[in-house]
């Protein structure tokens, strides 16, 4: 073989070996969560299809039994009527108990501490000095 068969031969192969990894890598993607409404929510927690419930800033994931995880969008007070109903369920059925965690309010802190941070860096950079050289 001539050298530029070889290298064609080359690109081809490289060319192949992408789109198999870039095809791999698309096949074993998650499937997207599916939003689901309190009403759901609350009947799967009844029919004991729940294993866990993590409420989130804006919205809670609830986890079945084969680790799917699924989702719904609550407010706050809808939260409290959630945590109510899985508490009721929990003393009703000690043998398939439902966990809950709830990830804290964020203060903000750390948004204001990087603009402090920048600012304060800003503020220590002196201006550069525009310098010409002048040719004799």
């Amino acid at each position: 073989m001539n050298s530029k068969t070889r290298q064609i031969f080359l690109w081809l192969l490289i060319i192949s070996s992408a789109l198999v990894v870039v095809y791999f890598l698309q096949s074993k993607q998650a499937s997207p969560q599916e939003e689901l409404t309190l009403d759901t929510v609350i009947t799967k927690i009844q029919n004991k299809q729940v294993r866990q419930v993590n409420f989130k800033q804006d919205r809670i994931e609830v986890v079945d039994l084969n680790n799917k995880t699924e989702f719904a969008t609550v407010g706050e007070a809808t939260k409290g009527e959630l945590v109510k109903v899985i508490n009721e369920h929990n003393k009703a059925n000690q043998t398939s108990l439902v966990k809950y965690t709830e990830e804290p309010p964020s203060s903000g802190m750390g948004w204001l501490l990087l603009v402090a941070t920048r600012l304060s860096a800003s503020a220590n950079r002196r201006p550069s000095s525009l310098t010409t050289s002048r040719s004799a």
